[in-house]
């Protein structure tokens, strides 16, 4: 029955490269993204498969058996009482304990508002037409990321819009304390510039919307970059910046990872 798993692995594992990397197609993703993506959801399935025949072949299941013949025996074996001496206590003086801050206590520099946010960090700008604040007592706002170049890309369009999400999203809850926000990403082409590219002419085929709460956000970064908590996309060394303000190195290697970028995107986008 083992083997017979293990074997099984294979074609199962073929069928989930292919099927990840369609879907990704479907996304206009470029063929390096889709088939990195491809192998590692079937790598995966290998994996699985291999673990699971291993735990079931005989001879793993006779040593389980074994294993747990010998626990029962140890715990029925009688054992002599032993007297043993009393045990002193000495006073000790009373020793204070140091407060240490709450473990969802961010250490990053924190900001009154997301508007607050954005006139700090200047990535987006009102004034500039890349931001919109729809209504700023519900934190939802629109990012309009500016594609300078008329002969972008459908990789380059990408990049800029995974790079506003990890802005606008990831940034924002390390830096504001909010429970939920309500973002749309919609690129635009920049001012006096010839959309001539198919993609360009076609911008608003990468909108996306994402309505997420603090805790779903960081769920998904604990499930597919891990990290564990959104002080570690904040660099605290100094060598970016002030410390506590700047993103840190996982932050700036993750913004632009394409394939990690899509499978948070979809667990926090709107439903």
């Amino acid at each position: 029955m083992g083997i017979a798993i293990i074997l099984l692995g294979f074609p199962l594992s073929i069928v989930a490269w292919i099927f990840i990397a369609r879907k990704l197609k479907q996304k206009n993703y470029s063929g390096l993204s889709r088939h990195l993506a491809g192998f590692a959801g079937s790598f995966v399935v290998w994996w699985v498969c291999a673990i699971t025949g291993a735990m079931m072949s005989p001879e793993t299941m006779e040593a389980a058996k074994a294993d747990a013949a010998k626990t029962v025996e140890s715990n029925n074996t009688p054992t002599a009482a032993e007297e043993t001496p009393p045990v002193v206590v000495k006073e000790s003086a009373p020793t204070s304990i140091p407060e240490t801050p709450a473990a969802n206590e961010s250490k990053a520099k924190q900001d009154a508002n997301v508007n607050a946010f954005f006139e700090r960090t200047k990535n987006y700008r009102a004034d500039d037409g890349e931001l919109v604040i729809n209504d700023a007592s519900q934190n939802k706002y629109t990012i309009k990321p500016i594609i300078g170049m008329g002969l972008s890309n459908s990789d380059d369009i990408q990049s800029d819009v995974n790079r506003a999400m990890w802005e606008g999203v990831f940034r924002v809850f390390a830096h504001v304390p909010v429970e939920n926000i309500d973002v749309t990403i919609a690129p635009q082409v920049a001012k006096g510039v010839e959309a001539k590219s198919d993609e360009m002419k076609r911008l608003k085929d990468f909108n996306v919307h994402i309505k997420t709460t603090r805790a779903d956000a960081l769920a998904a970064l604990q499930k597919h970059a891990g990290v564990q908590s959104f002080d570690e996309l904040v660099d605290f060394t100094g060598e970016l910046g002030e410390k506590g303000t700047m993103q840190s190195k996982t932050f700036l290697t993750l913004r632009k990872d394409p394939v990690k970028s899509y499978l948070i995107y979809k667990d926090i986008a709107a439903k």
